[in-house]
């Protein structure tokens, strides 16, 4: 049995951290700690057993994280872990496999990141461009996830140059083929979305014409009646706006969002007027400049006449953002003193009109010490 040890532990871990199927995972635990106490052939079989037992596979997501993780900090072991989520799980019939894929990625990037860099990312963006729609948006979110880890790491990984044009192009190739219009494309329109965000996030550089077509994806999927999809989009809007407009200042042409937004909201379709009060209200305080208070009344009108909830919420959140709209820093009140006279301390108090309060409004909005956090 000696020569196909290594080769049976392997299929058991795989099973016990990565099986759909909470019974399987259960199973194959309850193997593997079979053969550890019976023969003690396994390779760091103890300490394994000690985190992957019978009650802590039970949770999926924690098995993917956190024991997949501690497993794969053994190296003969590490390698199998990975290649099975990219010929397996990554192109899943399920999607919350795929979601699932995608973190336990962003778990093991950081025990291996050259391997993930040299092997792993170009796989992926291979697979990205697979006929099967789950392939792509599984793709997709792996891409995201191992970028955004490998953008973490003390100092950052360094992707070379062929690696990053690949990612430049991926969602500019997909949109000109048409991938975006196809039919039960919505998991990988919400991929697409969650890959600009992570795209941001690990400051991926870009150059000016994949910026256009990545804004052009997020403002359309902002309106749509989906709410994966429009929370996906908005998700991916301020991190976007504030990494490839903010940052980079006057080297990339800045659209004005701020009134595009606002004149979709008064002349738009209900989707739209639903979807733009969630796009002002997440954008960056340094985006604003002088239509912050246009953006206001837009607000407050749209939320007399159209949606109050989505308005009130994002205006609400957006004051909270926001705290030099009504305070100096040296007036900002302390707690048990009033507020001085002609400041707003909540958004009900802003926004009664005609001395009735909005129900929808949050009875006081604590204002933050931090105006641009994600």
């Amino acid at each position: 049995m000696q020569p196909y040890v290594l080769e049976l532990a392997k299929g058991l871990l795989i099973t016990t951290v990565f099986d759909r199927e909470i019974n399987c995972r259960r199973a194959a635990s309850a193997a593997f700690q079979e053969h550890v106490g019976r023969q003690g052939i396994f390779s760091h079989g103890i300490e394994i057993l000690t985190a992957a037992d019978y009650f802590t596979v039970g949770n999926r997501m924690h098995a993917y994280t956190e024991i997949a993780a501690f497993v794969a900090q053994f190296e003969e072991y590490r390698e199998s872990l990975i290649s099975h989520l990219i010929t397996a799980k990554v192109r899943h019939w399920d999607k919350a496999i795929r979601e699932a894929t995608a973190e336990a990625f962003s778990k093991l990037a950081p025990l291996d990141p050259l391997h993930m860099r040299d092997r792993v990312l170009p796989t992926l963006l291979g697979h990205a461009r697979a006929a099967d729609m789950n392939t792509k948006h599984g793709s997709m979110l792996a891409i995201g996830s191992v970028l955004r880890a490998l953008s973490r790491q003390s100092p950052p990984v360094e992707i070379g140059t062929i690696l990053l044009e690949e990612i430049d192009a991926l969602i500019p190739t997909l949109t000109k083929a048409g991938v975006f219009a196809q039919f039960g494309s919505d998991n990988v329109r919400e991929g697409a979305c969650i890959l600009i965000r992570d795209l941001s996030l690990a400051k991926i550089p870009l150059r000016e014409a994949t910026i256009k077509v990545l804004q052009a994806h997020i403002d359309e999927h902002i309106n749509r009646k989906e709410l994966e999809l429009r929370d996906s989009a908005i998700a991916a809007l301020r991190p976007f706006v504030y990494e490839y407009y903010v940052m980079r200042g006057s080297s990339v042409s800045t659209p004005d969002l701020v009134s595009l937004y606002m004149t979709d909201m008064q002349t738009g379709e209900m989707n739209t007027k639903r979807g733009c009060p969630l796009a002002i209200g997440t954008l960056p305080y340094a985006f604003y400049g002088t239509n912050l208070l246009g953006a206001i009344q837009v607000l407050r009108e749209g939320m007399e006449k159209y949606v109050r909830l989505s308005c009130s919420f994002y205006l609400s959140r957006m004051l909270a953002y926001n705290k030099t709209l009504f305070f100096r820093k040296e007036e900002m009140p302390r707690r048990g003193k009033t507020a001085p006279r002609g400041c707003f301390t909540s958004a009900s108090q802003f926004l009664r009109p005609k001395g009735k309060t909005l129900r929808t409004c949050f009875r006081v909005i604590r204002l933050r010490a931090s105006m641009d956090r994600f």
